[in-house]
């Protein structure tokens, strides 16, 4: 498999489907031998998976909202994953997590700035008096700076 491809699964179908649903750690030291294993994957990509440990990356010190799933596949040396894997595996996710959150609460400002200056040229643009001039267009000691994000 050369090319980039992009891979998606339904919720609670596959393996990382499941996880995704129900939020639990799964540990399967014979996919082949898991019903819920889709064998699709490893069909497209000529890779062969023997074992998986499969985790949820949840909401930092929040909800514990599943807000993704993340996978290690084959041990080395044709090994399974055992508990000191899955802690270590855990503790990694929790920054995967709040990296996520942080991204999304990034899109959201960027979204809210966006509104924001909707809001403001359409002011600007039905005020008779009232006169916009974009920041940058302003001499460097009249520029000012204003953020107010509200949720």
């Amino acid at each position: 498999m050369n090319k980039k491809t992009e891979i998606r699964v339904d919720w609670g179908q596959g393996l990382v489907g499941h996880v995704a649903q129900s939020g639990v750690t799964l540990n399967i030291p014979d996919v082949y031998r898991d019903e819920r294993f889709n064998q699709e994957v490893d069909n497209m990509t000529g890779y062969r998976t023997r074992s998986m440990l499969c985790q949820p990356i949840k909401e930092a010190g929040g909800s514990g909202e599943v807000i993704g799933v993340a996978q290690v596949i084959n041990k080395a040396n044709d090994g399974v994953f055992n508990s000191n894997d899955e802690i270590v595996f855990e503790k990694y996710l929790q920054f995967c997590g709040i990296g996520l959150k942080n991204a999304q609460l990034y899109e959201r400002s960027q979204l809210e700035v966006k509104r924001n200056q909707v809001t403001l040229r359409s002011y600007y643009t039905s005020s008779p008096t009232a006169q916009f001039h974009p920041p940058s267009t302003l001499p460097l000691q009249d520029r000012r700076c204003c953020c107010l994000f509200v949720y």
